[in-house]
């Protein structure tokens, strides 16, 4: 292939663009930061404990207070918080709500796991745009349709994934996968 030269402007949208089509790296400022999950937990945990007593919904907590995570505190803190008033919000009325907060160490990354017996999501038909902005599916006057879309923005700034696993009826798990790089 002959050397082709590249005007200013073609150089200056390749610049801009290259980022987007390369793989996500580990963003390596959030080395500066580590977050303890349990703390985190508790934290979320002593703000809405009235409502989880209101609801008389069972918490279970068993994430190994040594657990660090490279995370900006303050998006782990929102992203628990997210995730457990969720669980809430969108309890069964059939049964109590029981939900299972763990953390598990795989490879380079942590993984929290947040379970519970809810109403759960039919993912067959949401799935593709469980995380899009304004997107809810159950009826709930309260729901806007941000919640999921923020926590999935902050994971995802922290160069992290989140997963769902959910059944109708049944309950869901989401897991946060952290990259803990530095850690």
């Amino acid at each position: 292939f002959a050397h082709v030269p590249i005007n200013a402007d073609a150089k200056l949208a390749l610049e801009r663009l290259m980022p987007l089509v390369q793989p996500k790296k580990y963003p390596e400022w959030l080395a500066e930061f580590a977050a303890c999950a349990k703390e985190e937990y508790e934290k979320v945990y002593s703000v809405i404990q009235s409502e989880v007593n209101a609801v008389g919904a069972r918490f279970k907590c068993s994430i190994d207070p040594s657990f660090k995570v490279n995370a900006i505190p303050a998006y782990l803190e929102s992203i628990i918080l997210n995730l457990l008033t969720n669980t809430i919000r969108y309890r069964s009325p059939e049964r109590f709500l029981e939900v299972e907060i763990s953390a598990e160490k795989r490879d380079r990354q942590m993984v929290l796991h947040i379970k519970d017996n809810g109403l759960g999501i039919d993912l067959e038909k949401h799935g593709s745009k469980i995380f899009n902005l304004y997107q809810t599916f159950h009826a709930n006057n309260e729901a806007r349709g941000l919640g999921l879309y923020i926590l999935k923005s902050q994971i995802e700034a922290m160069g992290g994934e989140v997963q769902v696993k959910s059944k109708v009826g049944i309950g869901s798990t989401f897991s946060v996968f952290f990259e803990n790089e530095y850690l």
